[in-house]
């Protein structure tokens, strides 16, 4: 029989995230909470005070190292000159490291700050040797220019207006870039609103790339190459596309507000559909509740002739507001849509 811990796993309870992954993330988070407790404690200090006192005690190489992310981020936030005057410093100080040694010295240093380096000085990387011997410089500028221009006309062609915008902008660019790197870009299709590729075992015809698993002939450094300059155009592309999906949902959507409410005057309109309808269009307008009651006044009086009394009437209106508000009050304390 399986153990409970097997079980949990093939229930989706806990994460399959391989040990070593886990011990890493850990180590790294622990920079991070430190360097959040030292914010905490050392809040009232100057802020020359407080950044030197940082970058003393809490940012070390090991932060660097371990959480690039975060520790640049908390440099550059806590630089008593701002950000661009803490980026400027960053490079001064490792042009200063790299002056004066031959390339065999400068190669080592980059290599060995290459997992620290911030995105701004990536562009370190392609002094390395190494680098320049991989990729010769005589055609390096051609064959990046050429790799931009290929990409430039695949997404082009691709409609990123029909993207489903409950997903992010960042995740549907994820989605793009694992295509490149895999060297699949041009099989994409934007198919119920993901990007996917041709998948002859899935009943549509296309699975959606995040399913897919990573996998590439490309080097690190191709890799990288291909987030530096092609990424900004994929990205172009994709929030272009984007914005035109949440224009083109919020007039779809605007457009069924309108023609459920419309049909809210007909007499033959159930009474359920109505406070519905009603809260759907009125919620979202400067002066919603008086474009409610001015609604239902217009429905009575279409109704009228239906009525046997006068009283009549007046119970079924007090009956629609009553169920106008309680279908509200629902929607703002249970956070459903109180239908």
């Amino acid at each position: 029989m399986a153990s409970y811990e097997t079980l949990r796993k093939m229930a989706g309870l806990i994460p399959t995230t391989n040990p070593s992954q886990q011990a890493d993330k850990l180590y790294s988070d622990s920079f991070s909470k430190k360097s959040k407790e030292w914010e905490v404690t050392h809040s009232k200090l100057p802020a020359q005070e407080k950044f030197t006192l940082w970058e003393l005690n809490i940012g070390t190489k090991e932060f660097a190292a371990s959480n690039p992310k975060e520790y640049h981020e908390t440099r550059e936030r806590l630089h008593p000159l701002g950000k661009e005057a803490a980026r400027k410093e960053y490079r001064d100080v490792l042009d200063l490291e790299l002056v004066g040694l031959d390339s065999a010295s400068q190669e080592t240093i980059i290599k060995n700050r290459a997992r620290e380096l911030p995105v701004y000085a990536l562009d370190y990387l392609d002094r390395v040797p190494s680098l320049q011997q991989v990729l010769d410089g005589k055609y390096v500028n051609r064959a990046l220019r050429n790799n931009v221009e290929v990409h430039s006309q695949i997404f082009a062609g691709l409609d990123f207006t029909e993207l489903d915008t409950d997903g992010t902008k960042n995740s549907h660019l994820d989605d793009l870039m694992k295509t490149v790197d895999m060297g699949r870009a041009n099989d994409v299709v934007i198919h119920n609103g993901r990007v996917s590729l041709p998948d002859p075992e899935h009943p549509d015809g296309y699975s959606p790339v995040f399913s897919y698993p990573f996998l590439s002939d490309l080097s690190l450094e191709q890799l990288k190459m291909n987030r530096v300059y092609v990424r900004p155009v994929a990205e172009k592309s994709i929030m272009n596309g984007y914005e035109e999906s949440l224009i083109k949902r919020e007039t779809q959507e605007k457009e069924t507000l309108n023609l459920e409410y419309n049909k809210t005057t007909d007499p033959n309109t159930p009474r359920e559909f109505i406070a519905n309808a009603l809260i759907d269009r009125d919620s979202t307008r400067d002066g919603g509740g008086l474009l409610t009651v001015g609604t239902i006044t217009d429905i009575m009086f279409k109704k009228a002739p239906k009525y046997s009394s006068y009283d009549e009437m007046l119970v079924d209106y007090k009956d629609l507001l009553t169920d106008v508000f309680n279908k509200t009050y629902r929607r703002l304390t249970d956070g459903s849509d109180g239908k």
